[in-house]
């Protein structure tokens, strides 16, 4: 969890994974719980196919962030001030340059555009997933 910067009170779930042999066996739950009670609001960010997991456990969609869906335990979005890690610089760094320079002379520039395009559509599929999402739950809530 990161911690608000304003508000020692509210929290971003970063990440939550559960090791496949302790799945189902109620593992994340109590490890939601246990933000919930040191927390009054945590928010995360979740695909659409995950959220109806996460509404078991209280959290309620908020908006659609992107090709995810914005949740929060008390269903409005905070005011808290919380980093957010920003990956698009990460593109630029010259190990990602250079594995996209040995892919395209692997593969060719044809085959790097139609991956491209394939993720595009992908990320653009995910966000239609994510906005359909919140606007069934607002409309249902």
């Amino acid at each position: 969890a990161l911690p608000a910067d304003n508000d020692d009170q509210a929290c971003a779930l970063a990440f939550l994974a559960v090791a496949p042999t302790y799945r189902r066996k109620g593992v994340a739950r109590a490890l939601l719980a246990d933000l919930q009670a040191q927390y009054r609001y945590i928010e995360l960010n979740a695909f659409a196919h995950q959220v109806p997991w996460f509404e078991v456990m209280g959290m309620q969609a908020v908006s659609a962030n992107g090709p995810q869906v914005l949740m929060s335990s008390t269903g409005q979005g905070g005011d808290a001030l919380i980093g957010r890690l920003d990956i698009a610089p990460i593109y630029q760094t010259t190990e990602v340059m250079q594995i996209h320079t040995y892919l395209l002379n692997q593969h060719g520039e044809d085959a790097m555009i139609e991956a491209e395009q394939r993720r595009d559509e992908r990320l653009d599929e995910l966000a239609l997933q994510a906005q359909a999402c919140v606007q069934q739950r607002l409309t249902v809530h």
